[in-house]
């Protein structure tokens, strides 16, 4: 199993270290410009796609701060050819400093590789675009949300031709997401 990779953000969500899996998980996926000399000092926003997400995981650092309760939640980090199932842990700030931590839980290969291309949301052109859920790398076609795993049943293809995607978060994570944050705001109050 692999060890848990770990990220520190401060009060203005700047990371201000990772720890050595962070550095071995960047290597090892060819991710080179994400090692710890490359993000330490910057903006945890810079590596988060969509505003919505963008929007999520600022709402979560700020519920785990102001609860001064963890916060555990579910998501995938998929590879082009592995399934990855993760477990994200934020724990309450120590010293100013909040911990993410990232185990993951379940490894699997792909039935089909997907490899995807980021693009700028088209408000314009919804219909057509596919939206990749950043929590359960859902994806949204045709106005419906599928599993990746979905897509020759979907008549796309990916494998060496990248998909065109941007970033949001499905109904269902955000229903899940947004009912783990209520609990830490009543927690707050109560």
């Amino acid at each position: 199993m692999h060890a848990a990779v770990e990220i520190t953000v401060d009060a203005s969500n700047l990371i201000c270290a990772v720890n050595t899996a962070w550095h071995r998980f960047a290597r090892e996926n060819g991710c080179e410009h994400l090692t710890d000399e490359a993000v330490v000092g910057r903006c945890l926003f810079d590596y988060i796609e969509g505003g919505a997400t963008r929007i999520f995981v600022e709402t979560m650092l700020h519920a785990v701060r102001h609860s001064q309760t963890p916060l555990v939640c579910a998501y995938r980090c998929d590879s082009p050819d592995l399934r990855r199932d993760m477990e994200m842990t934020l724990y309450p700030p120590v010293s100013g400093l909040l911990r993410m931590q990232h185990r993951l839980v379940r490894e699997r290969p792909l039935i089909t590789p997907v490899v995807f291309n980021r693009v700028p949301e088209n408000r314009y052109a919804c219909a057509e675009q596919v939206k990749r859920c950043s929590h359960c790398n859902a994806l949204r076609v045709r106005w419906s949300w599928h599993d990746v795993e979905q897509l020759e049943e979907l008549g796309l293809r990916s494998g060496e031709n990248p998909l065109d995607v941007y970033y949001g978060v499905c109904d269902r994570c955000h229903d899940e997401l947004a009912s783990k944050i209520e609990m830490l705001g009543q927690l707050c109050v109560g």
